[in-house]
């Protein structure tokens, strides 16, 4: 503005200088004259930017580190607010995701979570080939196995570097319920669904009621 003034330079060429637009210029000219305080006030508003901006770069990269999924713009809000950081727009935080991080907001694809080693492989070969010498013979045979169920998650995007796959483990995608099943020879099925990690103490009480059942 001060070329404008005092250096005898067109709004046009101000413009063309520092890159913005020629009516940027005209506003910040006639704003001067009505207000004397409205260059002040523009480097109060760039700094608080500044301070802003920042923040997000150091809650982004704090996520980045770490590891974590970033699935919104509001997590990093939110994130920024429970430690006492500035409150900030989406358009801000998204704008730091792409210019500083390379990120861009994609549709997620889900990997499926191996769970199978090659040393599971081979002992469950092992043990149907034995548990076919046995049918053979005439016993009865429970066959009993835990797993999870996955809860539907509905989470199609997350922000992720360009060029890096958008993948997430279907495991680590929602909470989980366990389930203790135990299948007879002859069909007849008997199963435990529950919240709690399956240890010694749950195998324990499902095995003790499996047996009161059958006796």
């Amino acid at each position: 503005m001060r070329l404008v003034r005092v250096g005898g330079v067109t709004q046009r060429e101000a413009a063309h200088r520092f890159g913005v637009k020629p009516h940027f210029v005209m506003n910040l000219v006639r704003n001067e004259k009505l207000s004397k305080n409205t260059v002040a006030k523009l480097e109060d508003i760039q700094k608080a930017k500044k301070v802003r901006r920042a923040a997000v770069f150091q809650c982004v990269n704090a996520h980045v580190l770490s590891n974590w999924h970033i699935w919104t713009t509001q997590q990093i809000r939110e994130s920024l607010v429970q430690n006492d950081g500035p409150s900030v727009k989406h358009s801000e935080v998204s704008r730091v995701l792409r210019e500083d991080f390379n990120m861009r907001y994609r549709k997620l694809r889900k990997a499926a979570y191996q769970g199978n080693s090659q040393r599971c492989l081979v002992t469950r070969f092992l043990y149907a080939k034995k548990m076919l010498s046995l049918l053979e013979s005439g016993a009865t045979i429970l066959n009993i196995d835990e797993t999870w169920l996955p809860h539907l998650d509905f989470r199609s995007r997350k922000w992720r570097a360009r060029g890096e796959p958008n993948s997430v483990s279907t495991r680590s995608f929602s909470h989980r319920v366990n389930m203790i099943a135990a299948i007879d020879t002859n069909g007849r099925l008997y199963l435990s669904l529950t919240q709690q990690n399956t240890d010694s103490d749950l195998w324990g009480m499902f095995i003790s009621r499996l047996a009161s059942v059958l006796s």
